[in-house]
């Protein structure tokens, strides 16, 4: 049986999600949301953070990954940050997304959450 999941985005990467731009969704480690349990078929509602717009995604897969360079590198840095130049860019991008970020993604590594917005 397939989940829904609601997860936030900031303002300026949620046009990337709606637009389809960014197929792939990378979460960090958290003790809160146990990604592992995240299934191919769920779905995800992507709120953005900026406005009450929302959209709506499917999960077609989902892998771990242990550092945030190994996530960017096999998932592809334009699948998962579109507007970045460079894979030191993407690391440091994901690594100041929160303030705990970082210790998080040391600590269990990170998911990279593979979506197709749903039409």
């Amino acid at each position: 049986m397939s989940k829904i999941w609601k997860l936030n985005l900031y303002h300026h990467i949620f046009p990337y999600v709606a637009s389809g731009k960014k197929t792939v969704e990378g979460r960090a480690w958290s003790k809160k949301r146990d990604y592992r349990q995240m299934k191919k078929g769920d779905e995800i509602i992507f709120s953005d953070l900026g406005s009450k717009k929302k959209v709506t995604a499917f999960v077609s897969g989902i892998k771990h990954y242990k550092t945030v360079k190994d996530y960017l590198k096999n998932e592809g840095l334009k699948k998962c940050l579109p507007w970045t130049k460079s894979l030191a860019e993407g690391i440091g991008i994901y690594y100041g997304i929160a303030e705990d970020w970082e210790k998080r993604i040391k600590k269990g590594g990170i998911f990279a959450i593979r979506i197709k917005i749903k039409k």
